[in-house]
């Protein structure tokens, strides 16, 4: 087998030696420089490279990678296509040799953390058969098939270590371009209107994510959840709730609307609203390679939001949990280490053989949607000075079911796919060592579209 990695470049001397390092396997090394006035060139040729020129006015992505390829020869089998600022993995051209698909995906890690983890990571796809590919879209390019293809998934990997030095806002023309090209394009009316955002340009963000969304060609829902989320920053109209609650709607096997929620509920003290979807976030466990994937949720953040809403709700126990959960990521941080003293300190007084136990007060219900499923999340405000399990009764439409309990340290019950105008009604009592508190009256939600 014959495996070609190739590339384009400009400038790029700072990297030559690592990218032709972690690529020094392939049978081929190929360099389109596209005008570098630095000694990227001579570097290249220096280390066994081969190296074309070629300048493009005006300048498009696509038009230069299509070029690039067609430096590649003709008996090869596979073709990598490697920025200058990515490497690949030791061990990467055994998974090209055991692959038959003609279109190869591997763990892309395209942004780190500052602890040096890797942050934002998803499936890449830039590897590809010699035939039956070519270039789409004058920046954020994309390889695309020009016959039937067959997608297969690898364990090699790639990193990204871009150079900080390097502003891309020049890139919003190519960017517009793109997206007047082909106005029924949902992709590139994504990545502008991420561009849009990540430029701190509102004012063209939000319509342009919310044609995005409107496009009949957007259906990933993993990328639009990503744009609802980035609707609830830039969107003006005080919808910051709707948006996230639509993203949770829309890939609730994701982290992040779940942990975005819960530090919107906890910014306006809604302790009930912030715990219950800080646990529902603590309940996805396994990182997706996804575009809405985000370091932020799956760090302390989650734990942080959870402790503080089950402080506030009197769960001293589970919020001492969080704290050390949250402390275990950054154990030099003094603010999340007086927050677990705190938490310890509240913990312990509930304990104090002075501490007088009592009935729990009746119990309050908030409900919340998303799309087709329904939440109740039942509070205390006197849990009678120690954790309370919750008894509830519920009547969907006119059938009431049996008392049930809940399981301790459990205070959401979740109903799923329900037609619109279907009617819950929910009675629900607290319990703690003293027996049972006075029953709270029925709550109810209707399901709305």
């Amino acid at each position: 087998m014959k495996i070609a990695v190739y590339t384009i470049a400009k400038n790029e001397e700072k990297f030559v030696k690592r990218w032709a390092e972690s690529c020094k396997e392939a049978d081929y090394r190929i360099i389109l420089d596209t005008g570098s006035t630095d000694r990227t060139v001579e570097i290249a040729q220096s280390l066994g490279i081969t190296v074309h020129t070629q300048t493009f006015n005006p300048w498009r992505f696509d038009t230069a990678r299509i070029a690039s390829l067609a430096h590649v020869p003709e008996d090869a089998d596979y073709c990598v296509a490697l920025d200058m600022d990515e490497i690949l993995l030791p061990g990467w051209r055994k998974h090209i040799e055991q692959a038959t698909g003609t279109r190869l995906r591997y763990q892309y890690v395209w942004s780190w953390n500052p602890d040096g983890t890797p942050g934002r990571t998803y499936w890449g796809d830039k590897i590809h058969t010699r035939h039956g590919y070519t270039w789409k879209y004058p920046i954020h390019e994309v390889i695309h098939p020009t016959a039937p293809e067959t997608i297969q998934s690898t364990e090699l990997h790639i990193h990204h270590h871009p150079d900080p030095t390097k502003t891309r806002s020049s890139y919003l023309p190519l960017l517009e371009l793109g997206a007047t090209e082909d106005p029924n394009d949902s992709r590139s009316a994504y990545v502008l209107a991420r561009a849009y955002n990540t430029n701190g340009m509102h004012d063209k963000a939000t319509p342009e994510l919310k044609r995005y969304l409107s496009l009949p060609t957007s259906t990933s829902r993993d990328e639009r959840c990503h744009a609802m989320l980035l609707l609830a920053e830039s969107d003006n109209d005080n919808n910051t709730e709707t948006w996230l609650l639509r993203a949770a709607a829309e890939a609730p096997w994701l982290r992040e609307p779940w942990v975005n929620l819960a530090r919107h509920y906890l910014k306006q003290r809604n302790w009930a609203a912030c715990y219950t979807h800080a646990k529902r976030a603590l309940t996805i466990t396994e990182r997706p390679s996804s575009i809405a994937a985000h370091a932020h949720a799956w760090g302390p953040l989650p734990h942080d939001y959870a402790s503080s809403a089950a402080f506030h709700l009197g769960r001293y126990d589970e919020s001492v949990a969080h704290a050390t959960n949250a402390l275990a990521y950054t154990p030099n941080n003094e603010r999340r280490k007086k927050n677990l003293h705190l938490n310890t300190t509240a913990a312990n007084n509930t304990r104090s053989p002075h501490h007088t136990i009592r009935p729990p007060a009746a119990p309050a219900t908030l409900f919340t949607q998303h799309g087709p499923h329904v939440t109740a999340t039942f509070t205390t405000q006197d849990n009678g000075g120690e954790p309370v399990t919750y008894r509830y009764i519920t009547q969907i439409n006119d059938t009431w079911g049996e008392w049930t309990s809940l399981p301790p340290n459990h205070s959401s019950i979740n109903f799923t796919h329900l037609t619109e105008g279907t009617t819950i009604r929910i009675s629900v009592r607290a319990m703690n060592s003293t027996g049972l508190g006075p029953k709270a009256p029925h709550a109810t939600h209707t399901v709305t579209p």
